[in-house]
């Protein structure tokens, strides 16, 4: 898998998450809701990668974590960059997008 964030640099969005519970709920959460789930695994981190637009419901990470105090706004502990426009950063919903060309 390759470190880059972006395979073509255009069209993609990604997040870059410190790896542990959270990182694997989000993840299991963006599988479930889009397809052509891209996931690059390195020392410490994870990138998650979806191209066009990455919609993520705190609901289904509190699902897929077993709690119900988790937040939308608990991300920010563990994510360390991301890739894309932030169109919602609530405590319910992030949603990244990027035009298409």
């Amino acid at each position: 898998m390759s470190p880059s964030v972006f395979r073509d640099n255009s069209g993609h969005v990604a997040m870059e998450l410190m790896k542990g519970e959270v990182a694997d709920a989000v993840l299991e959460a963006v599988r479930e809701t889009h397809d052509g789930v891209s996931v690059s695994e390195l020392p410490g981190y994870v990138i998650i990668e979806v191209k066009g637009r990455l919609d993520l419901e705190a609901e289904a990470v509190r699902d897929e974590l077993g709690r119900d105090d988790w937040v939308m706004t608990d991300l920010n502990e563990i994510m360390h960059a991301f890739a894309g426009n932030v169109e919602t950063f609530t405590v319910d919903r992030l949603v990244l997008s990027r035009p298409q060309k």
